[in-house]
Protein backbone atom coordinates (compact mmCIF):
# COMPACT_ATOMS: atom_id res chain seq x y z
CA UNK A 1 0.00 0.00 0.00
CA UNK A 2 1.20 3.16 -0.98
CA UNK A 3 -0.79 5.05 0.93
CA UNK A 4 -0.68 3.47 4.46
CA UNK A 5 -1.80 6.95 6.24
CA UNK A 6 -5.10 7.12 4.55
CA UNK A 7 -6.76 4.06 5.59
CA UNK A 8 -9.53 4.78 8.67
CA UNK A 9 -11.60 1.56 8.24
CA UNK A 10 -10.44 -2.17 8.15
CA UNK A 11 -12.05 -5.13 7.67
CA UNK A 12 -10.33 -8.99 8.15
CA UNK A 13 -13.35 -10.89 9.64
CA UNK A 14 -14.26 -14.46 8.67
CA UNK A 15 -10.88 -14.93 7.15
CA UNK A 16 -7.72 -17.27 8.63
CA UNK A 17 -5.18 -14.85 9.71
CA UNK A 18 -5.54 -16.40 13.77
CA UNK A 19 -2.18 -16.56 14.24
CA UNK A 20 -0.44 -14.42 12.10
CA UNK A 21 1.91 -12.37 14.08
CA UNK A 22 3.07 -9.95 11.11
CA UNK A 23 -0.61 -8.50 11.04
CA UNK A 24 0.38 -6.74 14.17
CA UNK A 25 3.14 -5.12 13.01
CA UNK A 26 1.26 -4.30 9.38
CA UNK A 27 -1.43 -2.77 11.28
CA UNK A 28 0.89 -0.29 13.50
CA UNK A 29 1.80 1.41 10.08
CA UNK A 30 -2.23 2.08 9.21
CA UNK A 31 -1.15 5.44 11.58
CA UNK A 32 -4.68 6.68 10.90
CA UNK A 33 -6.72 3.64 11.53
CA UNK A 34 -9.80 4.18 13.61
CA UNK A 35 -12.11 1.06 12.43
CA UNK A 36 -10.49 -2.45 12.52
CA UNK A 37 -12.59 -5.85 12.51
CA UNK A 38 -10.57 -8.92 12.44
CA UNK A 39 -13.33 -11.02 14.35
CA UNK A 40 -14.71 -15.21 12.95
CA UNK A 41 -11.10 -15.98 12.14
CA UNK A 42 -11.06 -19.87 11.81
CA UNK A 43 -9.37 -21.61 14.28
CA UNK A 44 -7.44 -23.86 11.54
CA UNK A 45 -4.63 -21.85 10.53
CA UNK A 46 -0.82 -22.38 8.56
CA UNK A 47 2.11 -22.10 10.42
CA UNK A 48 3.62 -18.68 9.40
CA UNK A 49 6.93 -18.79 8.42
CA UNK A 50 9.46 -16.99 11.25
CA UNK A 51 9.63 -13.31 10.93
CA UNK A 52 13.13 -11.76 11.72
CA UNK A 53 12.07 -8.54 11.90
CA UNK A 54 11.75 -6.90 15.19
CA UNK A 55 7.84 -7.14 16.37
CA UNK A 56 6.07 -5.08 18.98
CA UNK A 57 4.42 -8.61 20.27
CA UNK A 58 6.74 -9.70 22.93
CA UNK A 59 6.83 -11.98 25.93
CA UNK A 60 8.16 -10.37 28.59
CA UNK A 61 10.25 -12.29 32.34
CA UNK A 62 9.97 -11.45 35.28
CA UNK A 63 12.15 -8.49 35.74
CA UNK A 64 10.34 -6.47 33.07
CA UNK A 65 9.27 -3.65 34.60
CA UNK A 66 5.37 -4.39 32.55
CA UNK A 67 5.14 -7.87 34.15
CA UNK A 68 1.53 -7.02 36.67
CA UNK A 69 1.88 -9.88 38.24
CA UNK A 70 3.26 -14.04 38.29
CA UNK A 71 1.26 -14.52 34.64
CA UNK A 72 3.48 -13.47 31.31
CA UNK A 73 2.96 -10.03 30.17
CA UNK A 74 2.08 -9.18 26.56
CA UNK A 75 2.46 -5.63 24.95
CA UNK A 76 0.30 -5.19 21.66
CA UNK A 77 0.74 -1.49 19.83
CA UNK A 78 -2.03 -0.12 18.10
CA UNK A 79 -2.07 2.24 15.51
CA UNK A 80 -2.14 6.15 17.31
CA UNK A 81 -5.89 7.22 16.06
CA UNK A 82 -7.56 3.46 17.21
CA UNK A 83 -10.81 3.40 18.74
CA UNK A 84 -12.97 0.88 17.66
CA UNK A 85 -11.71 -2.75 17.49
CA UNK A 86 -13.82 -6.00 17.00
CA UNK A 87 -11.71 -9.36 17.78
CA UNK A 88 -14.63 -11.34 18.39
CA UNK A 89 -14.29 -15.30 18.23
CA UNK A 90 -10.92 -14.42 16.79
CA UNK A 91 -9.78 -18.22 17.26
CA UNK A 92 -7.85 -18.05 20.96
CA UNK A 93 -9.29 -21.44 22.47
CA UNK A 94 -8.28 -23.50 26.10
CA UNK A 95 -5.53 -20.74 26.61
CA UNK A 96 -4.73 -18.78 29.65
CA UNK A 97 -5.86 -15.31 29.78
CA UNK A 98 -1.84 -13.39 30.80
CA UNK A 99 -1.43 -9.86 30.88
CA UNK A 100 -2.57 -8.20 28.05
CA UNK A 101 -0.83 -3.95 27.85
CA UNK A 102 -2.07 -2.03 25.05
CA UNK A 103 -0.03 0.81 24.17
CA UNK A 104 -0.62 3.88 22.24
CA UNK A 105 -4.56 3.13 23.21
CA UNK A 106 -5.29 6.51 24.13
CA UNK A 107 -7.96 7.06 21.84
CA UNK A 108 -9.47 3.19 21.94
CA UNK A 109 -12.98 3.42 23.15
CA UNK A 110 -14.89 -0.13 21.60
CA UNK A 111 -13.01 -3.44 22.26
CA UNK A 112 -15.06 -6.41 21.75
CA UNK A 113 -13.10 -9.83 22.60
CA UNK A 114 -16.91 -12.16 22.74
CA UNK A 115 -15.94 -15.83 21.82
CA UNK A 116 -12.43 -16.05 22.48
CA UNK A 117 -12.94 -18.88 24.87
CA UNK A 118 -10.10 -18.74 27.16
CA UNK A 119 -9.64 -21.15 30.60
CA UNK A 120 -9.59 -18.78 32.96
CA UNK A 121 -9.73 -14.84 33.97
CA UNK A 122 -6.90 -14.50 35.87
CA UNK A 123 -4.93 -12.40 33.79
CA UNK A 124 -5.52 -8.02 33.68
CA UNK A 125 -6.03 -5.55 30.94
CA UNK A 126 -3.47 -2.62 31.08
CA UNK A 127 -3.21 0.79 28.65
CA UNK A 128 -6.92 1.10 28.18
CA UNK A 129 -7.61 4.21 30.30
CA UNK A 130 -9.95 5.85 27.80
CA UNK A 131 -11.83 2.34 27.18
CA UNK A 132 -15.35 2.71 27.17
CA UNK A 133 -17.27 -0.54 25.88
CA UNK A 134 -15.98 -4.06 26.57
CA UNK A 135 -16.95 -7.27 25.42
CA UNK A 136 -15.57 -10.23 27.29
CA UNK A 137 -18.37 -12.75 26.38
CA UNK A 138 -18.02 -16.44 26.51
CA UNK A 139 -14.77 -16.16 28.29
CA UNK A 140 -14.39 -18.60 31.14
CA UNK A 141 -14.68 -16.52 34.42
CA UNK A 142 -14.83 -19.84 36.95
CA UNK A 143 -11.23 -18.77 37.81
CA UNK A 144 -11.26 -15.06 38.30
CA UNK A 145 -8.99 -12.06 39.17
CA UNK A 146 -11.54 -9.60 40.51
CA UNK A 147 -8.65 -6.98 39.24
CA UNK A 148 -8.62 -8.40 35.75
CA UNK A 149 -10.83 -4.67 34.07
CA UNK A 150 -9.96 -2.30 37.35
CA UNK A 151 -7.66 -0.63 35.18
CA UNK A 152 -10.71 1.39 33.16
CA UNK A 153 -11.71 3.81 34.71
CA UNK A 154 -14.16 5.46 32.15
CA UNK A 155 -15.56 2.13 31.10
CA UNK A 156 -19.19 2.68 30.19
CA UNK A 157 -20.42 -0.50 29.16
CA UNK A 158 -19.80 -4.02 30.32
CA UNK A 159 -20.92 -6.78 28.54
CA UNK A 160 -19.93 -10.30 30.37
CA UNK A 161 -22.62 -13.01 28.86
CA UNK A 162 -21.89 -16.64 29.42
CA UNK A 163 -18.77 -16.60 31.58
CA UNK A 164 -19.41 -18.48 34.74
CA UNK A 165 -19.78 -15.38 36.66
CA UNK A 166 -21.48 -17.14 39.53
CA UNK A 167 -19.21 -19.56 40.21
CA UNK A 168 -15.97 -16.73 39.80
CA UNK A 169 -17.70 -14.14 42.04
CA UNK A 170 -19.50 -16.12 44.73
CA UNK A 171 -16.43 -15.14 46.46
CA UNK A 172 -16.82 -11.07 45.77
CA UNK A 173 -18.10 -10.47 49.06
CA UNK A 174 -16.91 -6.83 49.10
CA UNK A 175 -17.64 -5.97 45.19
CA UNK A 176 -14.56 -5.64 44.61
CA UNK A 177 -14.64 -6.81 40.73
CA UNK A 178 -16.35 -3.79 39.80
CA UNK A 179 -15.46 -1.40 42.72
CA UNK A 180 -13.47 0.84 40.76
CA UNK A 181 -15.68 1.74 37.35
CA UNK A 182 -18.02 4.76 39.04
CA UNK A 183 -18.78 5.49 35.06
CA UNK A 184 -20.50 2.28 34.41
CA UNK A 185 -23.81 2.82 32.74
CA UNK A 186 -24.81 -0.59 31.35
CA UNK A 187 -24.17 -3.85 31.97
CA UNK A 188 -24.80 -7.77 30.70
CA UNK A 189 -24.76 -10.47 32.87
CA UNK A 190 -27.13 -12.64 30.82
CA UNK A 191 -26.74 -16.07 31.05
CA UNK A 192 -24.26 -16.65 33.90
CA UNK A 193 -26.75 -18.95 36.22
CA UNK A 194 -26.73 -16.49 39.12
CA UNK A 195 -29.07 -17.31 41.85
CA UNK A 196 -28.41 -14.22 43.73
CA UNK A 197 -26.28 -11.61 44.10
CA UNK A 198 -24.01 -10.15 46.86
CA UNK A 199 -25.25 -7.10 48.38
CA UNK A 200 -22.22 -5.31 47.29
CA UNK A 201 -22.10 -6.34 43.66
CA UNK A 202 -23.18 -3.04 42.77
CA UNK A 203 -22.23 0.01 45.07
CA UNK A 204 -20.01 1.59 43.04
CA UNK A 205 -22.62 1.70 40.28
CA UNK A 206 -25.38 3.09 42.65
CA UNK A 207 -25.06 7.03 40.82
CA UNK A 208 -24.11 5.75 37.11
CA UNK A 209 -26.01 2.86 35.64
CA UNK A 210 -29.01 2.57 33.41
CA UNK A 211 -29.11 -0.44 32.51
CA UNK A 212 -28.88 -3.86 33.99
CA UNK A 213 -29.34 -7.03 31.87
CA UNK A 214 -29.82 -10.28 34.52
CA UNK A 215 -32.06 -12.42 31.44
CA UNK A 216 -31.56 -15.89 31.08
CA UNK A 217 -30.21 -16.78 34.71
CA UNK A 218 -31.68 -18.40 38.00
CA UNK A 219 -32.88 -15.97 39.84
CA UNK A 220 -36.29 -17.17 41.84
CA UNK A 221 -36.55 -13.50 43.71
CA UNK A 222 -35.96 -9.82 42.50
CA UNK A 223 -32.24 -9.71 42.76
CA UNK A 224 -31.38 -6.08 43.25
CA UNK A 225 -32.49 -3.12 45.99
CA UNK A 226 -33.13 -1.16 43.54
CA UNK A 227 -33.91 1.73 45.89
CA UNK A 228 -29.67 2.38 46.30
CA UNK A 229 -29.87 3.43 43.07
CA UNK A 230 -30.11 6.66 41.22
CA UNK A 231 -30.29 6.61 37.68
CA UNK A 232 -31.02 3.20 36.53
CA UNK A 233 -34.01 3.17 33.84
CA UNK A 234 -34.35 -0.02 32.87
CA UNK A 235 -33.77 -3.96 34.47
CA UNK A 236 -34.33 -7.13 32.14
CA UNK A 237 -35.11 -9.87 34.39
CA UNK A 238 -36.48 -12.39 30.99
CA UNK A 239 -36.04 -15.97 31.18
CA UNK A 240 -35.17 -16.47 34.68
CA UNK A 241 -37.15 -18.58 37.29
CA UNK A 242 -39.58 -16.26 39.01
CA UNK A 243 -42.40 -17.12 40.36
CA UNK A 244 -44.02 -13.90 41.61
CA UNK A 245 -42.84 -10.64 43.11
CA UNK A 246 -43.16 -10.14 46.64
CA UNK A 247 -44.83 -7.44 48.33
CA UNK A 248 -42.20 -5.61 49.80
CA UNK A 249 -40.53 -5.96 45.93
CA UNK A 250 -43.62 -4.28 44.40
CA UNK A 251 -43.35 -1.44 46.74
CA UNK A 252 -39.55 -0.78 46.33
CA UNK A 253 -40.30 -0.42 42.14
CA UNK A 254 -43.52 2.25 43.05
CA UNK A 255 -41.40 3.79 45.13
CA UNK A 256 -38.25 4.20 43.26
CA UNK A 257 -40.30 5.39 40.24
CA UNK A 258 -42.21 8.20 41.92
CA UNK A 259 -39.36 9.76 44.25
CA UNK A 260 -36.49 9.41 41.15
CA UNK A 261 -38.78 10.82 38.71
CA UNK A 262 -38.03 8.15 36.28
CA UNK A 263 -39.50 6.40 33.62
CA UNK A 264 -38.60 2.47 35.17
CA UNK A 265 -39.01 -0.29 32.54
CA UNK A 266 -39.00 -4.26 33.89
CA UNK A 267 -38.49 -6.72 31.68
CA UNK A 268 -40.29 -10.28 33.00
CA UNK A 269 -41.26 -12.26 30.23
CA UNK A 270 -40.82 -15.66 29.56
CA UNK A 271 -40.94 -16.47 33.99
CA UNK A 272 -42.51 -19.50 36.00
CA UNK A 273 -44.75 -16.91 37.11
CA UNK A 274 -47.95 -18.72 38.75
CA UNK A 275 -51.45 -17.01 39.33
CA UNK A 276 -53.24 -18.69 42.79
CA UNK A 277 -53.70 -17.65 46.15
CA UNK A 278 -49.86 -16.47 46.54
CA UNK A 279 -49.87 -13.87 43.65
CA UNK A 280 -53.31 -12.12 43.81
CA UNK A 281 -51.63 -9.07 45.02
CA UNK A 282 -48.43 -9.24 41.81
CA UNK A 283 -51.27 -10.13 39.27
CA UNK A 284 -53.03 -6.96 40.34
CA UNK A 285 -49.42 -4.88 40.52
CA UNK A 286 -49.11 -5.95 36.68
CA UNK A 287 -51.60 -4.37 35.46
CA UNK A 288 -52.36 -1.29 37.57
CA UNK A 289 -48.66 -0.42 38.35
CA UNK A 290 -47.16 2.54 36.21
CA UNK A 291 -43.94 0.68 36.37
CA UNK A 292 -43.11 0.09 32.23
CA UNK A 293 -43.20 -3.82 31.90
CA UNK A 294 -42.94 -5.33 28.45
CA UNK A 295 -45.15 -8.10 26.67
CA UNK A 296 -48.04 -5.84 26.87
CA UNK A 297 -47.96 -6.56 30.57
CA UNK A 298 -49.50 -10.12 29.81
CA UNK A 299 -47.05 -13.10 30.56
CA UNK A 300 -47.88 -16.85 30.79
CA UNK A 301 -48.37 -18.64 34.21
CA UNK A 302 -49.47 -21.53 35.68
CA UNK A 303 -53.03 -20.70 36.68
CA UNK A 304 -54.73 -22.01 40.04
CA UNK A 305 -55.88 -25.01 38.40
CA UNK A 306 -52.76 -26.32 37.27
CA UNK A 307 -53.68 -25.19 33.67
CA UNK A 308 -51.57 -23.05 31.45
CA UNK A 309 -53.15 -19.52 31.36
CA UNK A 310 -51.84 -15.77 30.83
CA UNK A 311 -51.97 -13.09 34.13
CA UNK A 312 -54.46 -10.56 32.22
CA UNK A 313 -56.89 -14.18 32.23
CA UNK A 314 -56.15 -14.18 36.10
CA UNK A 315 -56.50 -10.80 36.74
CA UNK A 316 -60.07 -10.59 34.49
CA UNK A 317 -60.26 -13.79 36.61
CA UNK A 318 -59.83 -12.98 40.33
CA UNK A 319 -63.15 -13.25 41.95
CA UNK A 320 -62.55 -16.70 41.08
CA UNK A 321 -59.28 -17.14 42.32
CA UNK A 322 -60.40 -15.33 45.44
CA UNK A 323 -63.30 -17.27 46.21
CA UNK A 324 -60.96 -20.50 45.45
CA UNK A 325 -58.44 -19.30 48.18
CA UNK A 326 -60.63 -17.92 50.97
CA UNK A 327 -62.12 -21.53 50.50
CA UNK A 328 -58.96 -23.32 50.94
CA UNK A 329 -58.18 -21.23 53.31
CA UNK A 330 -61.04 -22.34 55.71
CA UNK A 331 -59.82 -25.39 54.90
CA UNK A 332 -56.34 -24.81 55.91
CA UNK A 333 -57.65 -23.24 59.21
CA UNK A 334 -60.13 -26.54 59.91
CA UNK A 335 -57.49 -28.73 59.08
CA UNK A 336 -55.19 -26.58 61.88
CA UNK A 337 -57.77 -26.29 64.45
CA UNK A 338 -58.69 -30.24 64.66
CA UNK A 339 -54.69 -31.14 64.73
CA UNK A 340 -54.58 -28.69 67.66
CA UNK A 341 -57.86 -30.28 69.36
CA UNK A 342 -56.28 -33.66 68.38
CA UNK A 343 -52.99 -32.30 70.29
CA UNK A 344 -54.48 -31.11 72.95
CA UNK A 345 -56.66 -33.91 73.45
CA UNK A 346 -54.07 -36.73 73.45
CA UNK A 347 -51.85 -34.38 75.66
CA UNK A 348 -55.01 -33.43 78.23
CA UNK A 349 -55.39 -37.23 78.79
CA UNK A 350 -51.47 -38.07 78.88
CA UNK A 351 -51.51 -35.54 81.62
CA UNK A 352 -54.47 -36.72 83.37
CA UNK A 353 -53.63 -40.61 83.22
CA UNK A 354 -49.96 -39.50 84.78
CA UNK A 355 -51.14 -36.66 86.86
CA UNK A 356 -50.06 -38.12 89.44
CA UNK A 357 -46.13 -38.54 88.17
CA UNK A 358 -46.73 -34.58 86.49
CA UNK A 359 -47.93 -33.42 90.13
CA UNK A 360 -44.72 -35.04 91.99
CA UNK A 361 -41.94 -33.47 89.49
CA UNK A 362 -43.59 -30.25 89.77
CA UNK A 363 -43.30 -30.29 93.43
CA UNK A 364 -39.69 -31.73 92.92
CA UNK A 365 -38.96 -29.06 90.95
CA UNK A 366 -40.31 -25.91 92.84
CA UNK A 367 -38.56 -27.68 96.00
CA UNK A 368 -35.28 -27.42 93.79
CA UNK A 369 -36.46 -23.59 92.90
CA UNK A 370 -36.46 -23.22 96.69
CA UNK A 371 -32.86 -23.71 96.77
CA UNK A 372 -33.38 -27.22 98.98
CA UNK A 373 -30.89 -30.25 97.86
CA UNK A 374 -31.74 -33.00 96.55
CA UNK A 375 -31.06 -36.49 98.49
CA UNK A 376 -28.59 -39.05 96.38
CA UNK A 377 -29.87 -42.04 98.19
CA UNK A 378 -28.55 -44.24 101.26
CA UNK A 379 -25.65 -42.63 101.43
CA UNK A 380 -27.59 -39.16 101.93
CA UNK A 381 -28.00 -38.42 105.65
CA UNK A 382 -31.68 -38.32 106.56
CA UNK A 383 -33.11 -35.51 108.91
CA UNK A 384 -35.90 -38.34 109.96
CA UNK A 385 -35.35 -42.08 110.18
CA UNK A 386 -39.52 -42.14 108.74
CA UNK A 387 -42.23 -40.25 107.85
CA UNK A 388 -45.16 -41.34 109.00
CA UNK A 389 -48.35 -41.08 107.32
CA UNK A 390 -51.63 -41.19 108.96
CA UNK A 391 -55.37 -40.11 109.30
CA UNK A 392 -56.70 -38.03 112.45
CA UNK A 393 -58.61 -41.23 113.64
CA UNK A 394 -55.59 -42.71 114.45
CA UNK A 395 -53.69 -40.05 115.48
CA UNK A 396 -53.94 -41.23 119.73
CA UNK A 397 -52.15 -44.98 118.43
CA UNK A 398 -49.69 -43.33 116.01
CA UNK A 399 -48.92 -40.41 119.25
CA UNK A 400 -48.72 -42.77 121.96
CA UNK A 401 -47.56 -45.97 121.13
CA UNK A 402 -45.80 -45.85 118.06
CA UNK A 403 -44.11 -42.93 118.58
CA UNK A 404 -42.97 -44.29 121.98
CA UNK A 405 -41.62 -47.34 121.29
CA UNK A 406 -39.52 -45.67 117.55
CA UNK A 407 -38.80 -42.86 119.50
CA UNK A 408 -38.38 -42.94 123.18
CA UNK A 409 -37.41 -46.27 123.29
CA UNK A 410 -35.21 -46.72 120.20
CA UNK A 411 -34.46 -43.16 119.67
CA UNK A 412 -35.45 -43.19 116.32
CA UNK A 413 -36.66 -39.76 114.80
CA UNK A 414 -40.26 -39.40 112.81
CA UNK A 415 -41.87 -36.96 110.93
CA UNK A 416 -45.94 -36.10 111.78
CA UNK A 417 -47.79 -34.25 110.27
CA UNK A 418 -49.08 -32.65 113.60
CA UNK A 419 -45.52 -31.70 115.20
CA UNK A 420 -43.08 -31.33 112.74
CA UNK A 421 -44.47 -29.48 109.38
CA UNK A 422 -43.49 -26.38 109.27
CA UNK A 423 -46.39 -23.49 109.94
CA UNK A 424 -47.28 -21.13 106.97
CA UNK A 425 -45.84 -23.38 104.47
CA UNK A 426 -48.60 -25.24 101.88
CA UNK A 427 -49.32 -28.70 103.17
CA UNK A 428 -48.29 -30.62 99.95
CA UNK A 429 -45.18 -28.86 100.09
CA UNK A 430 -44.70 -29.50 103.84
CA UNK A 431 -45.72 -33.27 102.66
CA UNK A 432 -42.52 -33.40 99.71
CA UNK A 433 -40.48 -32.12 102.57
CA UNK A 434 -41.20 -34.69 104.86
CA UNK A 435 -40.68 -37.67 102.18
CA UNK A 436 -37.73 -36.43 100.61
CA UNK A 437 -35.64 -36.16 104.33
CA UNK A 438 -36.96 -39.20 105.43
CA UNK A 439 -35.20 -42.46 105.33
CA UNK A 440 -38.58 -44.48 105.32
CA UNK A 441 -42.38 -43.97 104.95
CA UNK A 442 -44.70 -45.45 107.28
CA UNK A 443 -47.96 -45.63 105.63
CA UNK A 444 -50.51 -46.61 108.65
CA UNK A 445 -53.65 -47.62 106.56
CA UNK A 446 -57.13 -48.08 108.47
CA UNK A 447 -60.33 -47.56 106.94
CA UNK A 448 -60.95 -44.12 107.50
CA UNK A 449 -57.38 -43.06 105.92
CA UNK A 450 -58.66 -44.66 102.57
CA UNK A 451 -61.44 -41.95 102.49
CA UNK A 452 -59.04 -38.99 103.78
CA UNK A 453 -57.90 -37.37 100.14
CA UNK A 454 -54.45 -36.09 102.05
CA UNK A 455 -53.60 -39.34 103.04
CA UNK A 456 -54.20 -40.60 99.28
CA UNK A 457 -51.77 -37.76 98.25
CA UNK A 458 -49.25 -38.92 100.96
CA UNK A 459 -49.30 -42.48 99.41
CA UNK A 460 -49.12 -41.38 95.80
CA UNK A 461 -46.03 -39.28 96.58
CA UNK A 462 -44.34 -41.85 98.68
CA UNK A 463 -44.67 -44.23 95.77
CA UNK A 464 -43.08 -41.50 93.29
CA UNK A 465 -40.34 -41.16 95.03
CA UNK A 466 -39.93 -44.83 95.53
CA UNK A 467 -39.48 -45.24 92.19
CA UNK A 468 -37.52 -42.33 91.73
CA UNK A 469 -34.50 -43.58 93.74
CA UNK A 470 -35.21 -46.97 93.10
CA UNK A 471 -35.50 -48.82 96.55
CA UNK A 472 -37.68 -50.23 99.16
CA UNK A 473 -39.28 -47.35 101.50
CA UNK A 474 -42.38 -48.10 101.92
CA UNK A 475 -43.84 -49.16 105.01
CA UNK A 476 -47.37 -50.33 105.09
CA UNK A 477 -49.16 -51.12 108.86
CA UNK A 478 -52.60 -52.19 108.52
CA UNK A 479 -54.43 -51.19 111.45
CA UNK A 480 -58.12 -53.10 110.27
CA UNK A 481 -58.25 -55.97 108.58
CA UNK A 482 -58.09 -55.17 104.89
CA UNK A 483 -57.40 -56.93 102.41
CA UNK A 484 -55.41 -56.22 99.38
CA UNK A 485 -58.14 -56.07 96.86
CA UNK A 486 -59.88 -52.97 99.24
CA UNK A 487 -56.22 -51.17 99.12
CA UNK A 488 -55.87 -47.97 96.02
CA UNK A 489 -54.82 -49.24 92.70
CA UNK A 490 -51.85 -47.73 93.45
CA UNK A 491 -50.80 -48.93 96.32
CA UNK A 492 -52.20 -52.85 95.12
CA UNK A 493 -49.46 -52.00 91.51
CA UNK A 494 -46.82 -51.62 94.27
CA UNK A 495 -47.66 -54.54 97.11
CA UNK A 496 -45.19 -56.54 96.17
CA UNK A 497 -42.48 -53.97 97.18
CA UNK A 498 -43.45 -53.34 100.41
CA UNK A 499 -43.56 -53.99 103.82
CA UNK A 500 -46.81 -54.89 105.05
CA UNK A 501 -47.01 -55.35 108.83
CA UNK A 502 -50.77 -56.41 109.54
CA UNK A 503 -53.42 -55.66 112.12
CA UNK A 504 -53.28 -57.15 116.06
CA UNK A 505 -55.61 -56.37 118.77
CA UNK A 506 -53.28 -56.27 121.04
CA UNK A 507 -50.93 -54.15 119.49
CA UNK A 508 -53.91 -51.52 119.25
CA UNK A 509 -55.32 -51.35 122.48
CA UNK A 510 -51.12 -51.99 124.32
CA UNK A 511 -50.83 -48.44 126.10
CA UNK A 512 -48.88 -49.49 128.79
CA UNK A 513 -45.17 -49.36 127.30
CA UNK A 514 -44.82 -53.47 126.66
CA UNK A 515 -43.60 -53.83 123.34
CA UNK A 516 -42.48 -57.03 123.69
CA UNK A 517 -44.63 -58.30 120.77
CA UNK A 518 -42.72 -59.43 117.62
CA UNK A 519 -44.94 -56.92 115.71
CA UNK A 520 -42.82 -53.71 117.24
CA UNK A 521 -39.39 -56.02 116.75
CA UNK A 522 -40.27 -56.28 112.80
CA UNK A 523 -41.82 -52.48 112.43
CA UNK A 524 -38.29 -51.43 114.06
CA UNK A 525 -36.35 -53.58 111.62
CA UNK A 526 -38.61 -52.40 108.36
CA UNK A 527 -37.73 -48.70 109.50
CA UNK A 528 -33.72 -49.00 110.55
CA UNK A 529 -32.91 -51.59 107.36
Amino acid sequence: MKHKNCLEKLILKENSIWGDRSLAIEIVKLVNLRWLDISNQATLHVKNKTNKNKTDVRRLDKTDTNYFSDRLTFVFQLPHNLQYIDASYFGERNTRLNNINFTNAGKLDFLNLAGNKFKDCLGHFHGLSHLQTLDISDFNCSDLDLKMISFMPYLKTLISRRTHLNVGLQNDVNGDFLKQLFGLKQIDFSENEFVTFNKHMFVSQYRSLISLDLSKNKFSKFPIQISKFSTLKKLSLVQNRIVFLLKSDMNQLENYQRDKHINFELLLNDNSFVCNCDSIDFVKWLQETKVTLDNNRNYSCMYIDNSKKTTVYAYTHLDFIESKCLSKIWLIITIILVVVFLLLFTASSLVYKYRITVHFWYLHIRRKYRHYTALEGDSKEYKYNAFVAYCNEDEEWVCGSLVNYLEKTNGLALCLHDRDFAAGKLIMDNIIDAIFESKKVVLVISEEFLKSSWCEFELDMARMKMFQDNRDMLVVVLLNKLSPSQMPISLQRIWNKVTCLEFDEIICTNQNGNFEHLFWKRLYEAVVM
